[in-house]
């Protein structure tokens, strides 16, 4: 039971990039562009990029959180469009960085950088301004947006624990797990609260898991029961987690995966020895038959002969005179 707590805890933490052993760890943001910013797709991809390399930098969880975000919108100050060919497009901009809470609408930092881009296109002007900022120039604006949300979960502790258990017992633990494994490891008392919590959790969604993969494999099995419902099944029980405890009735399901089988195999050789069998005494019935219609045949060509022959000596016994006026 100890190994498998210990298996479960390694295995989220190491998801989520949680450890009470880094120190240097900060919080967890997830970084997110809004649909409607208005920018290409390009555009908008670089400046995710962007904001991850800027949390890396600073030892922040790129993700693992329902409430923290990070995102960024771009407003143009200034564009001039030289005659040249090809066109050449100058763009000064603003480029505004947002940490905030997404739940409670709650904007906690933001950072304005000036930019200028140069490019053929509008695109490309907004693509040089981004890889001009330099990360370095973040280290206030992360150390307060930290400041706020260690602050958040020192005063929302018990509330979010609570949350959280409530989630459990509604057997929503994918929601449970997530809202525990945002609390970061510097919030030190209410971390340390919540992994007990956490670990409960993860053991009863490794169980949940398991059983729901292995009812969906003997659905899968049951609807034919034939070799490739038992490899279909075979492959969905490979995803269990081996640490589960339920494992025992996947080890259950094999089994008679394999009973059925192996059954289904000797019935397919008797089956198959019956017909054997029932095709060799075709022919040899059809030998005897047609053993028994030539020894018929040839009685009845002997007797024909044998009466030919007493014909024949009675013709010429009739026809003797003649042979003596020869």
């Amino acid at each position: 039971m100890k190994k498998t707590v210990l298996f479960i805890a390694i295995l989220v933490f190491s998801f989520w990039g949680y450890s009470q052993s880094n120190e240097n760890e900060r919080m967890a943001v997830n970084v997110v562009m809004p649909n409607e910013s208005g920018l290409p797709l390009e555009v908008s991809n670089m400046l995710v990029n962007k904001m991850t390399q800027i949390l890396n930098k600073y030892n922040v969880s790129c993700g693992g959180n329902e409430r923290f975000v990070m995102t960024a919108r771009i407003d143009v100050t200034s564009k001039d469009i030289a005659p040249t060919a090809p066109v050449k497009i100058s763009q000064k901009m603003d480029i505004t960085f947002i940490i905030g809470d997404i739940i409670d609408n709650k904007i906690y930092e933001t950072l304005t950088i000036e930019a200028l881009g140069i490019g053929d296109s509008e695109a490309k002007c907004y693509i040089q301004a981004i890889k001009g900022i330099k990360p370095a120039n973040f280290k206030n604006f992360i150390e307060k947006a930290e400041k706020d949300i260690v602050e958040y979960y020192t005063n929302n502790c018990d509330r979010i624990l609570k949350e959280a258990s409530t989630l459990e017992k509604k057997n929503n633990y994918d929601a449970a797990i997530l809202k525990l494994a945002g609390i970061p490891s510097m919030c030190k008392e209410c971390f340390s609260k919540s992994q007990e919590i956490l670990l409960r959790v993860c053991n009863k969604k490794v169980e949940n898991d398991a059983l729901t993969t292995i009812r969906k494999a003997r659905n899968v099995w049951t609807v034919r029961k034939d070799y490739q419902s038992a490899e279909e099944a075979i492959e969905i029980l490979s995803t269990i987690n081996p640490h589960a405890k339920c494992i025992s009735q996947a080890d259950e399901l094999l089994s008679e995966i394999n009973k059925v089988l192996r059954n289904k195999e000797a019935q397919a050789l008797a089956a198959e020895k019956e017909r054997w069998e029932f095709t060799k005494k075709q022919y040899e019935d059809r030998r005897k038959a047609q053993e028994q219609i030539r020894k018929d045949r040839k009685e009845l060509i002997s007797r024909a002969l044998d009466g030919i022959s007493e014909i024949g000596n009675t013709f010429i016994q009739a026809k003797i005179d003649n042979i003596n006026r020869w």
